[in-house]
C-alpha cells in the first residue's frame, strides 16, 4: 500500500525543515506540501483511494480553517481509517495534547520549534 506524506503549515520554515529530515530519513521521499487547512481538504478530496494511506504533518494553529477544522473533517471523511496525522504545534499543554489525541487518526504530537531530534524521535 501506497504512503503520500503531506506537510501542512502556514510556515514555510517549518515546511523545508520537516521536507529536509523526512527525505534524508528515506522513508518519505516526496513529502507534499500544502499551506493552509483548506488545500488540505481539497488534497483529500482529490487524492485518496482506498489503496492509499495518507501520513499528515498538521499545524494547529493557521488562518481561516485551522488544524481542529481539519482534524474534524477527517474524522467524518469517508477514508478515514486511511489517514493518520502528526499534529505541530507551538501550544503544548496538556489540554492541547488531550484534545489532539481525542481524534482517532492523531497518532503523534510535536512541539514546536520543529528540529531533527524531535522528528527522528517519533519515526519508525
Amino acid at each position: 500500500m501506497k504512503l503520500q506524506t503531506l506537510i501542512v503549515d502556514d510556515n514555510k520554515l517549518n515546511h523545508f525543515i520537516l521536507d529536509f529530515y523526512l527525505r534524508e530519513n528515506g522513508s518519505f521521499s516526496h513529502p507534499i506540501s500544502l499551506y493552509s487547512g483548506s488545500e488540505v481538504i481539497e488534497k483529500l478530496k482529490e487524492t485518496s483511494t482506498i489503496n492509499e494511506n495518507v501520513l499528515i504533518f498538521l499545524d494547529i494553529n493557521m488562518p481561516q480553517i485551522n488544524g481542529w477544522q481539519v482534524l474534524d473533517f477527517i474524522d467524518q471523511f469517508y477514508l478515514r481509517d486511511n489517514i493518520s496525522v502528526i499534529v505541530l504545534t507551538s501550544e503544548s499543554s496538556p489540554q492541547i495534547r488531550e484534545r489532539a489525541f481525542a481524534y482517532t487518526s492523531v497518532i503523534n504530537f510535536i512541539e514546536k520549534p520543529i528540529n531533527k531530534e524531535k522528528i527522528l524521535e517519533i519515526l519508525p
